[in-house]
């Protein structure tokens, strides 16, 4: 733009000094609202290249300028959060690894050793361990064929009321053993076109993590309602609640809320799994909560034939 401006300067220089002063103005102008802005993104892109993914440039000059540095500055935030998403699951992997082989190791030895005061004990340890590690390494198969789009779901008429109540009847022994009252509310719904065994893993899922996480005496509430062209299923609970900041990330692999204390999350692939499952059915899932010690509400939408519904929305976290 710059070379530009300065190829129109002869043509303005024959129109005499007014024409050159215009021709200056404009070459002025040019380059401080197109140019200057252009450059301040180029470099910002080569920081980002370099590994620098806090960059952030003004938004300012012609409509098409900002639209350029709004545009990068959506991709440098989205860089940014999936590095630190990246961080976050390696740091969780090497945790959720690291704790069941120390112990597998640990009274293996002990067993080696002949220093096991209890071998049977021991030896079901090194079971249990060994079987939750397993459990990892299928979720994270099933994750990664889900969102490849290579694990094959059957698509059969589905009552997702039918479906999400008797499973929480299932689930009625593990919410009393916990003086918990489980509200079962799902009555029958127009069907979904669906896999009912992924659906199931999904459902029993969110209320099996509602019961986990709902001290003694809370109550947890299983719902079904058809909304905006499909099914609804709400799974509240009253239980220790997310923080706000927390919400946007419920969904990511491995990731766990306040990991320092209270009940583990199992192998921390459930809800990331329950997402692309709900997802490759065309629905949406969504996690709620007011906050901290204030409960939860987890709701998963499936779009119905019958109703003509499709999926309008995303899924959130």
């Amino acid at each position: 733009l710059q070379d530009f401006g300065t190829e129109l300067l002869p043509l303005f220089a024959q129109a005499g000094i007014g024409g050159l002063l215009v021709a200056l103005i404009l070459a002025v102008v040019i380059t401080r609202s197109i140019a200057q802005p252009l450059q301040t993104v180029a470099r910002a892109a080569a920081e980002v290249a370099e590994g620098k993914f806090d960059q952030q440039v003004p938004i300012k000059g012609p409509a098409e300028i900002r639209a350029v540095a709004e545009a990068f500055n959506r991709m440098s935030a989205e860089i940014r959060t999936e590095q630190m998403s990246q961080k976050d699951l390696l740091a969780n992997v090497s945790h959720d690894l690291k704790t069941p082989l120390t112990s597998i190791q640990g009274y293996a030895q002990a067993i080696i050793d002949g220093a096991a005061p209890d071998p049977r004990r021991a030896a079901r340890i090194i079971y249990d361990e060994s079987a939750r590690l397993n459990r990892m390494v299928v979720g994270l198969t099933d994750l990664a064929r889900l969102q490849a789009g290579q694990l094959v779901m059957s698509h059969q008429p589905i009552d997702l009321g039918q479906l999400a109540g008797a499973i929480a009847q299932r689930l009625e022994v593990v919410a009393a053993e916990k003086q918990i009252a489980l509200r079962i509310d799902t009555p029958s719904m127009p069907p979904i076109m669906g896999d009912g065994d992924r659906l199931a893993q999904v459902i029993t899922n969110l209320i099996s993590n509602a019961i986990t996480y709902t001290p003694e005496q809370g109550t947890v509430h299983v719902s079904t309602q058809i909304r905006d062209g499909g099914v609804e299923m709400i799974v509240r609970d009253t239980g220790v609640g997310i923080p706000a900041e927390e919400l946007p990330r419920i969904f990511e692999r491995f990731y766990q809320v306040d990991k320092s204390r209270g009940p583990r999350r199992g192998t921390g692939l459930g809800l990331a799994i329950a997402q692309e499952i709900v997802q490759a059915h065309g629905g949406t899932i969504s996690a709620a909560s007011p906050g901290k010690g204030r409960g939860a509400t987890f709701t998963v939408w499936l779009p119905s034939p019958q109703l003509g519904g499709t999926a309008r929305r995303r899924a959130s976290g």
